[in-house]
């Protein structure tokens, strides 16, 4: 509101900032840094303070209310799987979602804001082959599912509507870029929103509905 602006980290040792998410009460941001790899997951103040290592050797941070954390994180055999942490007392737990990276994708990791679905982007249910798509987990289960997009969309980044019962994701269209609502219950049919030139690297959906997207326009 004021359009005043503080630099919060400083480090320079452990990586660029790349992938970061608020905590729910807004206090707090979570973030990893990356050499050649995610190098830890991190938090800092909103207000200010010193960046605080969370967890080791992780990435891709989504907070849930009840202050635990879904994260990429490499399991025994070197692969990222989503794995729910929570840093108050170390516990662990892996779920069967395989969000390894490859070259030129990255998995999103979206919670709803009641934290009672969890939607990966370019992930696959482990251990299952075939190619990357959206994975529904169901963290009081700890089961994962794929989500069968009708017309075998391709999806380049994903958030979740305010009510969590949609995915708005981002779809290559030869030139363009279509921004679709993709029913997570019942038949999983896309419906347009809007198209836009170039490559959309992020989505995010406010709680007023509104949807913002991150376009990347490409000269030369």
């Amino acid at each position: 509101e004021s359009g005043n602006w503080n630099v919060l980290t400083s480090r320079r040792d452990l990586g660029i900032v790349e992938y970061l998410c608020w905590s729910p009460d807004g206090s707090t941001i979570y973030f990893n840094r990356t050499l050649d790899k995610a190098t830890g997951v991190f938090s800092v103040p909103f207000l200010g303070g010193e960046e605080r290592l969370v967890v080791e050797n992780a990435g891709n941070p989504a907070a849930l209310p009840d202050g635990s954390l879904l994260v990429a994180r490499p399991n025994d055999d070197g692969r990222a799987q989503l794995t729910r942490v929570w840093p108050d007392t170390g516990r662990m737990q892996a779920l069967p979602a395989d969000v390894s990276y490859d070259p030129g994708f990255r998995p999103w990791i979206r919670v709803s804001a009641d934290g009672r679905r969890v939607v990966v982007a370019l992930g696959r249910v482990w251990d299952t082959p075939g190619k990357r798509s959206l994975i529904d987990v169901d963290l009081a289960a700890g089961t994962a599912r794929p989500i069968e997009i009708d017309g075998d969309l391709e999806v380049r980044a994903v958030a979740l509507s305010a009510d969590g019962a949609s995915a708005i994701a981002a779809v290559p269209a030869n030139a363009l870029t279509r921004i679709v609502r993709i029913p997570l219950d019942g038949p999983h049919v896309p419906e347009d929103l809007v198209t836009v030139t170039g490559d959309v690297w992020d989505l995010d959906v406010a709680a007023s509905g509104a949807v913002d997207v991150n376009v990347a326009d490409r000269h030369g």
